[in-house]
């Protein structure tokens, strides 16, 4: 309460104030939760030092050093930070960077955190100060004298991205498992030599002959496990039931195989296919064996090249060359086929890379070394099979004249 007292006179005005004033109670302290848990000791040192020192401020005293992060950290401050450290309604969130800047206490510690630059969101800035209290450490400023002392730092960090989330690929199905019984052959039957030399011109039937019947016999085969052919079965006839009796018969009495081989290298019983011609030569005209150039391409470095299991001149009977060849007075020009022997030693793949001028004797060369061409194949440095491609230039000869036997003249009668 006050109470107020006025007097005047004539000549001078005097004021009397007297003024009682209560003190007013202070209100309580407002409690303002704070952005991040600190040490009690930590934050005293860091209020009552801050006017002195002023780490905050980016001042320190004349001829002292700086604080700098420690070398096992690489000079990088991300090295605290962990995935995972982010708030629990941040998570994912990565590549953000904050601007911070730090006060480093005389022991190293990082006692006071000040965001400079946000990464516009709150919560994310105050983890980061919160993480940089609890476990950097860093290498204290010296003053001039070179103890440690207070100092303030700016620095920026990048919040570390999420680890990336490895997706397995999906397991690959097993295979089917193999029918009981039946092997996946890894070596077919093979003929130990050319199926066509196990006939001669003896061996056409005569009935064959009188009736003037010719024409290709095709026919499948069991080899069974000792090389020997136990079934022949016609798969297409020549039209004459002599000629295509005589072809099983021949080659189940004379043929000789390499038996076939399942996956675990043990004999067994294995197939093969082919076809004989039979033709009767005109004006008793005969066609040399032609001359054969044999060239590997593309051969790999180390590997031993095939060879021919038998000569290759010798798989073309006079039977095989078309009525063309056997009209012509000089020989037709030369064949030049490439085709691929395969690990199995067969021709695959054949084809005319410069033809001659008769069109049925390319693909009769080409159909000829498919069917009875056989060769050891190319082996690489390893020892195994490979396949190789191949060019062969056959130059053929031209047709000529059966000469005729020779007259043997009987002996002449002793003299007397």
């Amino acid at each position: 309460m006050g109470v107020f007292s006025l007097t005047t006179s004539s000549s001078i005005f005097a004021l009397l104030l007297a003024v009682e004033v209560q003190p007013r109670p202070a209100p309580p302290p407002r409690a303002v939760p704070a952005p991040y848990p600190a040490p009690a000791p930590a934050r005293a040192l860091s209020l009552r030092c801050r006017s002195a020192l002023s780490p905050l401020t980016g001042r320190r005293p004349p001829g002292a050093a700086p604080a700098r992060v420690r070398a096992d950290t690489a000079g990088r401050l991300e090295r605290y930070f962990c995935w995972g450290d982010e708030p629990i309604g941040l998570r994912g969130v990565g590549g953000r960077r904050i601007g911070l800047r730090l006060a480093v206490g005389p022991e190293g510690r990082v006692r006071d955190c000040l965001v400079t630059a946000s990464s516009g969101l709150a919560e994310l800035d105050r983890a980061a100060c919160r993480i940089l209290i609890e476990r950097a450490e860093l290498t204290p400023a010296t003053d001039a004298r070179g103890r440690p002392t207070w100092d303030s730092i700016d620095r920026s960090i990048l919040w570390p991205y999420p680890p990336p989330v490895y997706m397995p690929p999906p397991p690959a199905p097993p295979p089917p498992p193999a029918p009981a019984g039946i092997y996946r052959r890894a070596d077919p039957a093979r003929s130990r030599v050319p199926l066509n030399n196990y006939f001669s011109s003896d061996d056409y039937p005569a009935s064959a002959l009188r009736a003037e019947e010719q024409g290709t016999t095709r026919f499948q085969l069991t080899v069974g496990p000792d090389g020997r052919v136990q079934h022949c079965t016609v798969t297409a006839s020549s039209g004459s039931v002599a000629l295509d009796t005589a072809t099983c018969r021949i080659i189940r009495s004379r043929a000789r195989y390499l038996p076939a081989r399942d996956t675990e290298g043990r004999v067994t019983t294995g197939t093969d296919r082919g076809s004989i011609t039979w033709r009767i030569p005109a004006d008793d005209r005969t066609m040399p064996d032609p001359r054969i150039d044999l060239a590997f391409q593309r051969l790999p470095r180390g590997a031993a090249p095939p060879r021919p299991l038998a000569a290759i001149e010798r798989i073309f009977n006079q039977a095989d060359y078309p009525d063309e060849v056997w009209a012509l007075e000089a020989a037709p020009e030369p064949t030049v086929v490439a085709f691929t022997i395969g690990a199995d030693g067969r021709v695959a793949g054949c084809r005319t890379s410069r033809p001659s001028r008769i069109a049925a004797l390319d693909a009769m060369a080409c159909r000829t070394l498919a069917e009875r061409a056989a060769f050891a194949p190319a082996r690489d440095r390893r020892g195994r099979a490979i396949a190789v491609r191949t060019e062969l230039r056959i130059a053929w000869g031209a047709p000529r004249e059966v000469p005729p036997p020779p007259v043997i003249a009987p002996p002449a009668p002793p003299p007397r």
